[in-house]
C-alpha cells in the first residue's frame, strides 16, 4: 500500500516536471521569436534610414560638385541606389 502511494507520488512527480519543462520551452521560444522579431524590424528600419541618407548625400554631392571626377562618382552612387539626379 505504501509502495503503491510512493510509485504515483514518483510518477506524478516526474509528470509534473516534464509538464514544467515544456511550458518553460514554449514561454523561451515564444520569447526569442519575439526579440528576434524585434531585431529584425530594427535592422530592416537602420537599413532603411541608411539607405534615405546616402541619397540624400549622394543629392548633395551631385549638385554641389563642380569637378567631374566628383559629379561621376554620385551619378555612379545615384544609379546604385535606383536613381539618377544627372
Amino acid at each position: 500500500m505504501l509502495l503503491d502511494q510512493f510509485e504515483t507520488l514518483f510518477v506524478l512527480v516526474i509528470f509534473v516536471k516534464l509538464l514544467l519543462a515544456f511550458i518553460v520551452t514554449i514561454v523561451l521560444n515564444v520569447i526569442v521569436g519575439k526579440v528576434i522579431d524585434y531585431l529584425q524590424q530594427m535592422n530592416l528600419f537602420i537599413n532603411m534610414l541608411s539607405k534615405y541618407f546616402q541619397l540624400i548625400i549622394c543629392k548633395q554631392r551631385y549638385y554641389s560638385s563642380v569637378i567631374g571626377n566628383c559629379q561621376t562618382v554620385a551619378v555612379v552612387i545615384c544609379e546604385n541606389y535606383g536613381r539618377n539626379f544627372h
